[in-house]
């Protein structure tokens, strides 16, 4: 009888461990900050936040193959964000986490957006950001005529990129497209024209992802 059981451990065992090869669970910290105007002790209220565990692979290992999980929120008065801790998530084999996880994207119109990530790669089950409890600073659009343009269009790019190229993902971050939408709009006036990803672009250049402009205007709204 012991015999017995000690095979159906053994093979129990083979099972997880085969299980444990072939996927990955993972967990991650809670993450919190301040975000602040640049130059200034000003808290800046209304910023979109989004936090993305991207999982890369490819070729050459640093290609967006996939997203974990992807959590948006806002700054409060003072200029605090926080993203609550999560898992266990499932990721697939031959995927990884490198120092995108998560990546932070900060936007709000009328500042310097940003994208930030890890300083170190990220190993283990239990993921971190090395910004936890960081006080992050934007730039405003004011500082920088010359150069706002290009970064703006970069940003978007960037967005396309990540979360629609090969992706499709959109649903996942209503808030930040909805705010790079009202962007455009303020943008696409002259002296200063910028050229931004706005919903029709997507519903054009994106028909596989089946985006829906009218669910982004009505769930992105804080």
């Amino acid at each position: 009888m012991w015999r017995i059981v000690k095979v159906v451990l053994i093979a129990s065992g083979m099972t997880v461990l085969g299980w444990y090869a072939t996927n990955s669970v993972y967990f991650a910290k809670p993450i919190a900050g301040r975000v602040l105007e640049a130059g200034t002790p000003t808290p800046l209220p209304g910023v979109t936040v989004v936090a993305d565990w991207q999982l890369q692979g490819g070729m050459e290992g640093g290609s967006t193959t996939g997203h974990v999980l992807i959590l948006e929120t806002v700054t409060d008065a003072d200029g605090q964000f926080a993203f609550p801790a999560w898992g266990p998530r499932l990721a697939y084999p031959f995927k990884h986490f490198e120092e995108r996880a998560p990546l932070l994207l900060f936007f709000k119109p009328g500042y310097v957006p940003k994208d930030i990530e890890n300083r170190n790669w990220s190993r283990g089950w239990v993921l971190r950001s090395d910004w936890d409890g960081e006080t992050i600073l934007l730039e405003p659009a004011s500082r920088y005529p010359g150069r706002y343009a290009s970064v703006m269009q970069s940003f978007g790019s960037g967005i396309d990129l990540w979360f629609f190229y090969n992706r499709c993902v959109w649903q996942s971050l209503p808030h930040l497209l909805l705010a790079l939408d009202q962007a455009s709009i303020a943008l696409s006036r002259p002296p200063n024209v910028v050229e931004l990803p706005t919903p029709d672009h997507w519903e054009k250049a994106r028909p596989e992802c089946n985006f829906d402009g009218d669910s982004v205007r009505r769930l992105g709204r804080w």
